[in-house]
């Protein structure tokens, strides 16, 4: 029974995350020097965590006084979480549901409304994370982005902001220290991987990836077999054979795994950054 129920969790994570996923997940210069400054470090393998940590879930009211997500929506999804990091020994339950009458933040403005929310409705030495029906994000952006879901990565605020749950998976990647495989603020990364350490998402086991927002239109790549439909090269002329599959990708009805390498970093990021998380 079991693993039926994991095997329909996967069916779930593959088919729900059909949505097109905008991340508002930023890079900062402080995290960008940390990566440099600990290269040697993390290509240790790490133990597995044995650990359960918690969840405060706070779910926004409309202004027509209806939940952003119902609870069974959030408790799915956590049991989709568990089914993911089960590989790290790594679990989440819920501890505290809020429901937040205060329907100001249910089309949310994370410039201007972020630390009201977070002071008011947040449970320390937990991970908090709020479900609303929008989110207009123009931190650290030139134009303003309205964004699935966002959260900071280790060293910054035990928060997360969803106007999507089923960008819970993909968010808390980041939230310990992962980043998107198509990322390129470290330099872009070769097919060859003969720079997989310092560029791309910083992961020797994870492809190059071309991803741009041209590959959202439907006919870039085939979202049935999870393959390029046509050739695409990187600066050395080698071909991008992206993992599609890869949950910190975007290429949305395809993704459902971590690689060995990834859970090493989280691993990392937890013992070293989050692990006053209880």
């Amino acid at each position: 029974m079991k693993g039926l129920f994991a095997f329909f969790l996967f069916f779930v994570i593959g088919s729900a995350m059909q949505a097109q996923t905008s991340c508002g997940t930023k890079i900062s210069q402080e995290r960008f020097s940390y990566e440099m400054n600990t290269i040697s470090e993390r290509s240790s393998t790490y133990p597995r965590l044995f650990k359960t940590l918690s969840i405060s879930a706070y779910i926004v009211n409309s202004p027509a006084n209806v939940p952003a997500v119902s609870l069974e929506t959030v408790l799915l999804w956590v049991d989709s979480l568990n089914v993911v990091f089960a590989p790290l020994e790594l679990s989440f339950e819920v501890c505290t549901v809020v429901n937040v009458p205060n329907h100001k933040f249910y089309n949310f403005d994370r410039a201007l409304e972020e630390e009201e929310l977070y002071d008011v409705y947040s449970t320390p030495g937990t991970i908090n994370i709020y479900f609303l029906g929008s989110i207009l994000d123009n931190v650290s952006e030139e134009e303003d982005v309205h964004a699935d879901g966002y959260t900071y990565f280790p060293g910054g605020d035990d928060l997360m902001v969803l106007s999507d749950p089923k960008e819970i998976i993909h968010q808390m990647g980041h939230f310990f220290g992962l980043y998107d495989t198509h990322e390129t603020d470290f330099g872009e990364e070769h097919v060859l991987r003969n720079n997989c350490e310092t560029t791309g998402d910083l992961i020797c086991d994870t492809d190059a990836d071309p991803w741009t927002d041209f590959y959202e239109q439907p006919s870039t790549w085939n979202k049935t077999t999870c393959n390029l439909t046509e050739a695409v090269f990187d600066a050395q002329n080698q071909f991008y054979v992206p993992q599609m599959s890869n949950i910190m990708s975007f290429w949305d009805p395809c993704r459902c795994y971590f690689t060995n390498q990834q859970f090493d970093k989280m691993a990392f990021e937890y013992l070293n950054n989050r692990n006053y998380l209880r």
